[in-house]
C-alpha cells in the first residue's frame, strides 16, 4: 500500500516538474519573440521620428527566414495546447506590456501626423474667395460653379449674404461642397461691409473677391497666382469681358494695364473687384478692409493699398466674365453688349 502511494506521489511530482519546465520554456520563447518585436518597434519609432515611414506598416515577422516564421506559428500553437493549472498561470512578461504600449504609441503618432496635415490644409487654404451678395438668387449659382470648377483647388469660398430677401441662401445651401462657408448678416450694411465680414473670416494667404453676378474662367486662380509669384506682386488684377443677360460673353473686353500706381488708380476704371487678388504675406487685413462711409469704397481701398505697395500689376488676359447688370442705365447696358 505504501509503495502504491509513493508511486502516485512520484508520478504527480514528475507531472508538476514537467509543467514547470513547459512554463519556463514557454516564457523563454515568449521573451525571445518579445526581444525581436522590441527591436522592430524601436526601429519603427525611429523611422517615424525621422519622417521615413511614409505609410509603411510595421512588420513583426523576421524578414527572409521562412523557417523562423514557421517556428513562430508552431510556438503559438503549442502555447495554446500546454495544460497549465490555474494555480500556476503563465505570467505576462513585463517586456510584452512595454511593447504593447509601444505599438499603441506608434499607431497614435501615425494617426496624429496624418490628422495634423489634414487640419493644416483645412484651416489654412492657399486662397480665400470672398463673394458678397444681396438678392442674387437668379445668378449666384453660376458664380459658385465658376469657383468650384477652378483648375486650382486649394481654396475656400466665403459667401456673405447681406440680408437677401429672394431666397439667395436657399440656392447657396443646395451646394454640398465643404469648401463653402456661408455668413448671413443680420443687418444690411452694403457690399463693402459684407466684403469686410468675409475678410475677417478669411484664412488664406491670397484674398480674392467675386461679385455674385460675375464668373471666372476655369484657370483664373492658377494663372493669377503664378503671375503674382513671378512678379512678387502684393496686388494684381486681370482683364475681363462683359456678358449679356444670359451670361454669354458679348465680346466687349477691357484690357488690364501692365501697372497702375496710386496716382493713376483714381483716373482709370479698369480694376474690376472680381479680378483682384491680394497677398496677405505682404499686406494685412486692415490694409484691405473697405471704408464703408465713402462714395466709392473700392477705389478708396485700392488707393489705400497702393500707398503701401506703390504699384498694382495687371495680367492682361480675359479671366473674368462680368455679369449683366440689371440695374444699370439702358445706355450702359446697350454699350456693354456692342
Amino acid at each position: 500500500m505504501r509503495e502504491i502511494v509513493y508511486f502516485v506521489l512520484e508520478k504527480e511530482q514528475k507531472l508538476i516538474n514537467n509543467q514547470e519546465k513547459n512554463v519556463a520554456s514557454e516564457n523563454a520563447k515568449r521573451a525571445e519573440i518579445s526581444d525581436f518585436e522590441k527591436k522592430e518597434v524601436r526601429k519603427a519609432l525611429d523611422e517615424i521620428v525621422e519622417g521615413a515611414m511614409r505609410g509603411k506598416r510595421i512588420d513583426f515577422v523576421k524578414k527572409g527566414a521562412k523557417k523562423k516564421t514557421t517556428k513562430t506559428i508552431e510556438i503559438v500553437k503549442a502555447a495554446k495546447t500546454i495544460p497549465v493549472e490555474k494555480s500556476t498561470p503563465v505570467k505576462k512578461n513585463a517586456s510584452v506590456k512595454r511593447i504593447a504600449s509601444a505599438k499603441k504609441a506608434v499607431a497614435g503618432i501615425s494617426e496624429k501626423k496624418v490628422a495634423s496635415k489634414e487640419e493644416v490644409t483645412k484651416e489654412r487654404p492657399m486662397v480665400s474667395v470672398i463673394m458678397s451678395v444681396h438678392n442674387g438668387s437668379r445668378y449666384i449659382d453660376s458664380a459658385i460653379h465658376s469657383v468650384l470648377g477652378q483648375t486650382f483647388q486649394d481654396f475656400e469660398l466665403i459667401i456673405v449674404d447681406d440680408c437677401s430677401e429672394d431666397g439667395t441662401l436657399r440656392v447657396v445651401r443646395e451646394f454640398s461642397s465643404d469648401k463653402i462657408l456661408t455668413v448671413a448678416l443680420t443687418q444690411k450694411g452694403g457690399m463693402a461691409n459684407a466684403r469686410n465680414a468675409g475678410v475677417e473670416k478669411a484664412s488664406g494667404r491670397y484674398i480674392c473677391f467675386l461679385n455674385a453676378r460675375d464668373m471666372w474662367q476655369p484657370e483664373k486662380l492658377e494663372r493669377q497666382i503664378e503671375f503674382m509669384q513671378d512678379n512678387g506682386a502684393a496686388f494684381s488684377y486681370t482683364g475681363y469681358v462683359y456678358s449679356d443677360e444670359n451670361g454669354t460673353p458679348s465680346g466687349k473686353a477691357v484690357r488690364a494695364p501692365a501697372e497702375i500706381s496710386g496716382l493713376q488708380v483714381s483716373r482709370v476704371s479698369s480694376i474690376l473687384v472680381s479680378t483682384v487678388m491680394l497677398d496677405l504675406s505682404k499686406l494685412t487685413k486692415d490694409d484691405i478692409m473697405m471704408p464703408v462711409s465713402v462714395r466709392n469704397p473700392k477705389t478708396a481701398t485700392w488707393q489705400k493699398i497702393l500707398k503701401k505697395t506703390s504699384r498694382a500689376y495687371g495680367l492682361n488676359e480675359v479671366l473674368v466674365i462680368r455679369g449683366y447688370d440689371y440695374k444699370a442705365p439702358l445706355w450702359k447696358r446697350v454699350w456693354r453688349r456692342v
